[in-house]
């Protein structure tokens, strides 16, 4: 006779219980295969279970093994990597005593059947109380590991819950700005941070935040986001200005991940609180430049009523003019710091001649 079992079922089979199956009729073989594929595992998915969600001891039945496993955090990870090499062939050894096991039962059987008519009393017993013990043994294992898994599941989702507000900081959206076209779509938010944190919980929580943005959906150029840019500040002027972020992140469309920077300046100062420059803290700079701003607008409408200038706000970029009085030259149109700023500044005499560099509207002014 030849073996009539299918290719894959074969491939796993030892070669004594090949030949062995080869000597019986094409029906027993059937049962055998039958059999054998019930209780057969699959060697790939107990590898990607391994390496993924390690709960192979479990669904092999051994329970105190998993458990042991789990608590020690897979032998302090020792356990988990030796068990990744080890698995395949643990199963595909597994298959073979089963497949043993399956055809002494066989043998067994034929064996019984040619005695039945001088055992047919004993033998029914004994297999009913050998499938009784078996179905209770199966059962019993079965509850155990529904409980594992139950309790492996509760553990998950408590270690997320906990992981997630570890990651989270107190916080507020001040703007969230979003572009939808074919090349990207963008992402920009601009966060309040509500309490002090230090370099790693920036890090944590930028990495949560990023989590959350990417998950959003329903626009029509893209199934989520393919640009974020995520910025962290310690105050409303800051975010408003959108200079001074205490950290950033930033992930373009053509960027394969994102990237994290932190202020170490400003997250030093945040740390050691308020610095102190020319003799005021930050609090009284940003009064005096209030009063400044508030007493420049007030100076420049008084000396464009009394002496008119010939720069309107119709000058370009690239054309010349004639100042007709003192004009202050600023180092920059944005001062990170003003009153050091103004510590650097010129005064520009009348007749002089200036070049337009750059044009930038401030409260409806042009800045030049």
């Amino acid at each position: 006779m030849a073996l009539e079992i299918s290719g894959i079922v074969a491939d796993t089979l030892p070669s004594s219980v090949k030949v062995a199956l080869g000597k019986m009729d094409i029906e027993k073989q059937a049962i055998f295969e039958e059999e054998y594929r019930r209780k057969m595992k699959n060697p790939v998915l107990f590898l990607i279970l391994a390496i993924i969600f390690p709960i192979h001891y479990f669904l092999l039945g051994e329970i105190g093994k998993g458990l042991l496993f789990w608590i020690t955090g897979g032998g302090f990870f020792i356990w988990w990597i030796v068990d990744i090499f080890r698995i395949y062939g643990m199963i595909e050894r597994l298959n073979e005593e089963s497949a043993k096991t399956q055809l002494r039962d066989i043998k067994e059987k034929i064996n019984t059947k040619d005695n039945e008519n001088q055992n047919t009393n004993e033998n029914k017993l004994n297999h009913s109380k050998q499938s009784t013990s078996s179905d209770k043994k199966l059962k019993k294992k079965w509850k155990k590991t529904k409980i594992a898994v139950g309790i492996l599941v509760a553990l998950g989702i408590i270690s997320a819950l906990t992981s997630e507000e570890k990651a989270s900081l107190k916080h507020k959206i001040l703007n969230q700005a979003l572009s939808d076209t074919p090349i990207k779509t963008q992402v920009e938010q601009r966060i309040l941070l509500l309490e002090k944190p230090n370099a790693e919980k920036l890090r944590s929580f930028l990495k949560y935040q990023y989590g959350k943005v990417r998950g959003m959906t329903g626009f029509k150029h893209h199934s989520s986001p393919t640009s974020i840019y995520l910025y962290i500040y310690t105050s409303k002027e800051r975010a408003k200005t959108g200079s001074q972020w205490i950290a950033m992140l930033d992930k373009s469309h053509a960027a394969k991940t994102f990237s994290i920077r932190i202020n170490d300046a400003e997250l030093s100062q945040l740390k050691t609180g308020a610095k102190i420059r020319f003799g005021l803290t930050e609090q009284k700079r940003k009064e005096l430049y209030k009063q400044y701003s508030e007493a420049e607008k007030r100076a420049s409408k008084e000396a464009q009523k009394k002496y008119p200038s010939n720069i309107s706000g119709s000058l370009k970029v690239g054309q010349v003019a004639t100042l007709t009085r003192n004009t202050s030259l600023m180092p920059a149109i944005n001062p990170k710091d003003l009153i050091a700023d103004m510590a650097r500044m010129t005064v520009l005499r009348p007749s002089t001649k200036i070049r337009i560099m750059q044009v930038q509207m401030k409260n409806n002014t042009p800045w030049y």
